[in-house]
């Protein structure tokens, strides 16, 4: 029974060691209510109900290490307050409840739970980034969700029907639905990513290389839309462009085709993609000779 205890101690101690603030920096009373705003974030009391106290306890601390903690380290690498910020944006309820039932954790084997648990999240929330690279996608970053705001200056250019797609896909105006109920939609969701393919033109007039451009970041957005899909079921792909999977749409006469790889595009939801990019910290001009083509997946 010694031994029990001696080693029970010990982990106790490691998990002391791991917590989400410096002690001597902030009182017990702001500590507590840092706490309390991350068991509000994760619908801790759900939590508890679902996978016990003392899971969901180690979890609160791990999202705290994540947030609040003087330096992070995962890995052997620094993460910045920033990317950690971006991050601890994305850990929601949902996210935690698929997280907890993807993992096995054996607390007999893991010296320090807290700590694999806050580098096991991290890890997690940063997969959609990962497969991000994966699929070919020369750029890609965490989206702001504050960067969200819908103009009907925009919708309204999409009524000049420039592009002759105004009411005639099912992916465009008026069929993918008023600025409004979009509004409503997207209310839901926490955080997301945007993803950008670029491409180098020879001249101002390299319409080939803009049109093959578009094809392979679409094509690289289907993909990962449906992998989005396994990690994130309620996510929302918002695609560059009009729907060009099928060569004459359904609408308004039939349902679509493939409403499972048909997405609204950016612009259609009232998106100033330039505005987006920007207030996300992300580039949306590369430069002279060059275009770029983005979208986004927003997650909850």
């Amino acid at each position: 029974i010694d031994g029990f205890l001696a080693k029970i101690k010990t982990q106790v101690s490691r998990i002391r060691k791991n917590v989400c603030v410096n002690k001597k920096d902030r009182p017990r009373a702001v500590r507590r209510r840092l706490r309390r705003q991350i068991e509000q974030q994760i619908n801790a009391d759900a939590l508890r109900r679902q996978f016990g106290s003392e899971l969901t306890g180690m979890v609160v601390t791990a999202v705290c290490n994540i947030k609040y903690a003087d330096k992070l380290f995962i890995k052997g690498a620094a993460v910045t307050q920033e990317h950690r910020e971006q991050i601890s944006r994305r850990i929601s309820q949902e996210s935690m409840e698929r997280f907890l039932n993807s993992v096995t954790i054996d607390f007999g084997r893991i010296e320090n739970p807290v700590a694999y648990l806050q580098t096991s999240l991290y890890t997690y929330h940063q997969k959609l980034l990962q497969l991000a690279e994966q699929a070919g996608f020369e750029h890609s970053g965490e989206l702001n969700i504050e960067a969200l705001v819908l103009r009907q200056e925009v919708r309204d250019m999409c009524a000049d029907n420039t592009c002759r797609r105004y009411g005639k896909c099912w992916s465009c105006p008026p069929a993918c639905g008023s600025l409004e109920a979009i509004r409503r939609r997207i209310r839901k969701y926490t955080g997301g990513i945007l993803l950008q393919t670029t491409r180098t033109l020879r001249d101002d007039f390299d319409v080939k290389t803009m049109l093959r451009a578009e094809q392979i970041h679409k094509d690289r957005f289907h993909t990962l839309s449906r992998q989005a899909r396994i990690l994130y079921p309620d996510c929302l792909p918002m695609a560059a462009g009009s729907c060009t999977i099928c060569q004459q749409c359904t609408y308004p006469d039939r349902p679509c085709r493939f409403p499972d790889r048909m997405f609204p595009s950016m612009e259609a939801c009232g998106l100033v993609i330039n505005d987006v990019c920007r207030d996300s910290g992300m580039p949306y001009d590369y430069g002279a000779g060059t275009i770029t083509y983005t979208s986004c997946i927003l997650t909850c």
